[in-house]
């Protein structure tokens, strides 16, 4: 019987129909809610809605995840998907209170950058664009082996653009198609770069 809720999550997690999956997470989450197996399909039913673009259901899966398991080492991953989602939502302000909870609660985490990220992007789309800025430049200032440098170099031309920071933008740019020149990023970069040539002669010429 100690392998009956391991298979049933098993199961759900490799069954294809969404609605049925989805009535296979809840029920294991209600059933086995004193145990690991319980705790593991809440978080796969806050994925499973999140990957199907489902950001509201996500988001109260998640939130529900936090209130179930407030002692779960799981929760920076849960706070930055419940942040994502929620940011998703264009509930940019309330994205970034749960992105503060990953650095309060585990800034030495692989979670850390990608909050830093994430509150980030939810400034810049409420145009605080020196807010965003900060959150750049401390993922570059302290994680340097952060695996998406390349996107957070990106993000910071743009929000240099923004603030009409011009001559950095492009160091932004050109730091990216330079040190990670086969990224998906690099052609999005050079297209910026050559349009800041052209509207600003001073700039280096690439």
């Amino acid at each position: 019987e100690e392998y009956i809720p391991k298979a049933r999550l098993m199961l759900a997690n490799l069954q294809d129909d969404f609605t049925i999956s989805i009535a296979q997470f809840q029920s294991l989450a209600a059933e086995y809610n004193t145990r690991p197996e319980g705790e593991e399909a809440q978080k796969d039913l806050g994925a499973r809605f999140y990957l199907a673009d489902k950001y509201s259901d996500a988001a109260d899966s998640y939130e529900e995840f936090i209130k179930s398991y407030p002692k779960s080492t799981s929760l920076p991953e849960i706070h930055y998907w419940f942040a994502s989602s929620l940011l998703a939502l264009e509930k940019n302000q309330e994205a970034v209170e749960e992105h503060k909870k990953v650095l309060d609660k585990a800034k030495d985490s692989s979670w850390a950058p990608k909050s830093l990220l994430g509150m980030g992007n939810a400034y810049f789309k409420m145009k605080k664009y020196s807010d965003a800025e900060k959150q750049y430049l401390r993922i570059l200032d302290q994680y340097h082996f952060y695996d998406e440098l390349n996107l957070v170099y990106l993000k910071l031309g743009q929000t240099y653009e923004a603030e009409k920071k011009f001559k950095e933008a492009h160091g932004a740019y050109q730091a990216l198609v330079e040190s990670y020149p086969k990224s998906l990023e690099v052609s999005e970069a050079k297209d910026h770069m050559r349009d800041l040539e052209k509207a600003h002669p001073d700039l280096p010429q690439t």
